[in-house]
């Protein structure tokens, strides 16, 4: 939290990455206000924001803004800063599933259905509500806030990471359909950047 320029005490909901249309933001600000937080309980927007929603933030929040309980970072966030944010958190309120929230072993709220709460109520790794239900929302902020004190990350959870990391990925990419390995005659890995999941790959052969 230092490094981000951030206060060290109290707890700390974030919103990080790309904060547009799909991620509830403007459900999750109303959460925010009414739910029965601590004082010193914080919201972090982390990420570039769309322009109407800058307008909201000064119309409707600056007195959270003000009185520092919601910080704003609007703008593009380099590698190490996405990573700083997530490990801030005390919990990602992504309404989308985060892999990189959950490998910061910080637990996430996303939305009652779909792939994102399926893998939330299978590895339990935090919770699921509706977000346009704003009093569900608002009850469930304090009570994930509460439960994050005593989040573990588990073995399944660990297994999860590992199959949805670079490498693993790299993997299946060098094999052929039937499961013998392709040796580079088929692909070359050119660049693998695991702290933002990125993998360029070429073709450099043809198979027999």
């Amino acid at each position: 939290r230092a490094a981000l320029g951030l206060k060290e005490g109290g707890r700390l909901l974030a919103m990080i990455g790309a904060l547009d249309d799909r991620k509830a933001v403007l459900q999750t600000l109303a959460a925010f206000r009414a739910a029965r937080v601590a004082p010193d309980d914080r919201l972090l927007l982390a990420g570039k924001l769309y322009p109407h929603y800058a307008d909201v933030l000064r119309r409707d929040y600056g007195d959270l803004i003000r009185t520092g309980r919601l910080i704003v970072f609007d703008r593009f966030l380099s590698d190490i800063e996405l990573r700083r944010c997530y490990a801030a958190a005390d919990v990602n309120c992504s309404v989308y599933i985060a892999f990189k929230s959950i490998a910061a072993d910080v637990p996430v709220i996303t939305g009652h259905h779909g792939w994102g709460s399926a893998i939330v109520n299978r590895f339990q790794v935090g919770h699921c509500v509706n977000p346009h239900d704003l009093q569900a929302y608002a009850a469930l902020l304090p009570n994930a806030l509460d439960r994050s004190v005593s989040y573990v990350r588990t073995s399944a959870v660990e297994r999860l990471l590992r199959f949805h990391s670079v490498d693993n990925f790299a993997d299946g990419l060098l094999e052929l359909e039937d499961g013998s390995p392709v040796g580079g005659k088929i692909v070359q890995v050119l660049h693998v950047r695991p702290d933002v999941g990125a993998l360029r790959v070429q073709k450099v052969g043809q198979r027999d």
